[in-house]
């Protein structure tokens, strides 16, 4: 009796959604993305810089992950990304680009108040910061 072997083939993974980017200080960007699939072995990370016309991985993410924190940029750069799940078979397609505009001299990337109970929330984009005090603490 002869048994034939065939190989079964794997899908390539479904393609991460709904990319978004937050340049955390000068030099920290923090990407993260929805997925929901199970057919990866991971994600490949490509950047480039606004002047450029072709992006360049920069780094992969392990199975199952949605965040990627990008420690390479420089603060006087704007950059755009994208993302995308990795198998054996094949690459998906890539997320939605997401761009990070250069740090700005009116934009806030660290603040503290002696006062404050919890972590202060930067937004660069809008150059605001949210703090929690204590009720009743004078911030004026």
């Amino acid at each position: 009796m002869i048994f034939t072997v065939v190989a079964s083939e794997v899908d390539v993974p479904e393609a991460p959604l709904a990319l978004s980017g937050t340049r955390i200080s000068a030099t920290i960007v923090n990407l993260s993305w929805i997925h929901d699939g199970d057919l990866e072995d991971g994600f490949t990370i490509e950047r480039k810089l606004e002047s450029a016309i072709d992006f360049e991985e920069i780094g992969q993410a392990m199975v199952n992950a949605t965040t990627y924190e990008d420690v390479t940029i420089e603060s006087n750069e704007s950059y755009h990304y994208r993302v995308a799940a990795f198998n054996a078979t094949g690459t998906s397609v890539y997320t939605n680009v997401v761009s990070i505009n250069a740090v700005q001299e009116t934009d806030i990337l660290a603040f503290s108040l002696a006062e404050q109970t919890g972590s202060a929330l930067i937004n660069t984009g809008n150059h605001t910061v949210s703090i929690e005090v204590k009720f009743g603490t004078d911030v004026t």
